[in-house]
């Protein structure tokens, strides 16, 4: 079993050797793969691969939004033909998609990432079954499932992520891209929140004053406008309810957890949010 992306960690790599780490999610290096990956790539962070993506912000779940999308022929990489740009930020459109696939190819190829993935199959299929059996096999797939319509879900085991999750929505194919911490549940909700979010976002007053309320550039800067709240509140309202339908008894403390996530009252409202949860479901 691998359930490590070739795609991703070739993209991954290229968001790592970025010099500025707010963009990356890779504030932590303190596993010995991913040493390697700074002892072996440290020469190529001056590659114009690396470039484009600080020039345009590259990273976090853009990183994963474009990796989804390529596909591999004949050791070189294309966008597949029905991909569709700009996905839902402005830091992909088609024509920067295009500009930069001769950078991703020459950075691939000048870097033989290519060998560099394939001597370490054995390991990522090692660290896919630990995560299989730790992480994925847990997770109850019928319960997320029924709250989703025309839709898939796929995980990808990224072992150069430190400390962050990513989703991908690529088509109906719903992505979980995560490391070792992960929050495996917390990405699959997302499947289900980020399209309510946005329709509440768009339709309902009170929703988009808490979301627009809950912002704190200077603290969250990854959560930096309001429909990026909206998504990251109904998400996580969703594990909750999920949480609480597998076992959890203490809904006050749960729900100051994601209230309290990262910093003190980042989600002041969760309270209101999960009232509105289950007036859905």
């Amino acid at each position: 079993m691998n359930l490590v992306d070739e795609r991703f960690e070739l993209c991954s790599l290229i968001s790592r050797l970025m010099p500025f780490e707010q963009l990356t999610g890779h504030n932590e290096r303190d596993t010995k793969y991913q040493r390697k990956l700074e002892k072996t790539f440290a020469p190529h962070k001056t590659h114009a691969a690396v470039a484009f993506f600080a020039e345009h912000g590259i990273g976090f779940d853009a990183v994963g939004q474009f990796a989804l999308r390529l596909e591999k022929h004949d050791g070189l990489y294309r966008l597949e033909p029905a991909s569709q740009f700009p996905v839902d930020d402005d830091r992909w459109t088609a024509e920067r998609a295009e500009a930069f696939m001769p950078l991703l190819n020459d950075f691939n190829c000048s870097t033989n990432f290519d060998e560099f993935y394939g001597a370490n199959k054995d390991f990522y299929t090692a660290e896919s079954t630990k995560f299989y059996d730790r992480e994925y096999s847990k997770i109850d797939f019928p319960w997320l499932e029924k709250y989703m319509v025309n839709s898939t879900l796929h995980v990808v085991f990224s072992p150069s992520l430190s400390n962050c999750n990513y989703g991908a929505f690529i088509g109906v194919r719903r992505y979980a891209i995560v490391p070792h911490n992960c929050e495996l549940v917390h990405e699959f909700c997302h499947s289900i929140g980020n399209p309510l979010a946005d329709e509440w976002y768009a339709a309902d007053a009170r929703f988009k004053q808490i979301c627009d309320d809950s912002v704190d550039v200077e603290n969250q800067p990854w959560y930096n406008a309001g429909y990026i709240m909206a998504r990251e509140y109904v998400t996580r309202a969703f594990h909750v309810l999920y949480d609480m339908q597998h076992g959890e008894t203490d809904l006050t403390a749960r729900l100051a957890i994601e209230q309290n996530h990262s910093t003190h009252n980042t989600f002041p409202y969760m309270c209101e949010v999960y009232n509105m949860i289950l007036e859905t479901v």
